[in-house]
């Protein structure tokens, strides 16, 4: 009699623990995987009922993405800068070369014009291996035929037109500056006044962690080097 009782009694355990985990399963939409998970339509995520396994804790599908690190710290990344504004004059162009580190020629409407980069400036051509290095990157950066967006700022007095250089949205302008490749220029910075502390901000960086052109002892400025005789190409 006892052992029936005893039966019995394990009869009854274990049916309420199949109906647990029925109810379990049907309290959610959708099938399990092999490993006891699944997608739950209903409440959205993705779950296992077995998170005794050792498995890792489930996230729901619509978890937010934690953010990046700054980009002004990852060298090589482009980096996007504020909306501009409506009264900005954009002008959509084609890169026909790099000439240095600041300064490219494009085409519009079939006409070739010569840009300079506003607001920045590249070690000169002489200053190697710097000036060569910043080229070089510059060529990487904006190759024969990519099309690019243009903020026009100004018209300097050799007749080029003075400019930020947007690929993507991102300023090519500050990129350079962030990978130690050209360093601002304070005569001219308030031509990017929106984005002024974002330049600063980029060189500083650049400088502390000995990036480009900041890598040596007692750098030279690019406009001292041009006061010096350097001709403008």
């Amino acid at each position: 009699m006892k052992i029936s009782l005893k039966g019995s009694a394990l009869s009854i355990l274990f049916l309420s623990t199949s109906l647990l985990s029925i109810s379990q399963v049907q309290a959610h939409s959708g099938r399990t995987d092999a490993s006891g998970c699944h997608h739950d339509r209903q409440n959205g995520g993705y779950h296992c009922h077995n998170s005794g396994t050792g498995g890792s804790p489930s996230i729901p599908s619509s978890s937010p993405v934690a953010p990046s690190s700054n980009p002004l710290n990852s060298p090589g990344n482009e980096i996007q800068l504020p909306s501009r504004s409506s009264t900005d004059n954009i002008m959509s162009v084609q890169v026909a070369s790099v000439k240095d580190g600041d300064t490219i020629a494009v085409t519009s409407s079939g006409k070739l014009l010569k840009i300079r980069f506003a607001c920045i400036d590249a070690p000169e051509e002489e200053q190697n291996p710097w000036g060569t290095t910043s080229t070089s990157r510059l060529k990487t950066l904006l190759p024969k035929g990519q099309t690019i967006n243009l903020r026009v700022v100004d018209t300097d007095r050799y007749g080029r037109t003075v400019a930020e250089v947007f690929k993507a949205g991102k300023s090519i302008n500050l990129q350079m500056v962030a990978e130690g490749q050209a360093v601002v220029y304070p005569q001219y910075i308030n031509g990017c006044a929106g984005t002024k502390n974002q330049y600063l901000q980029s060189e500083s960086q650049a400088k502390q962690q000995r990036l480009g052109f900041w890598n040596q002892v007692k750098p030279v400025m690019p406009w001292n080097v041009r006061k010096a005789g350097v001709a403008i190409r």
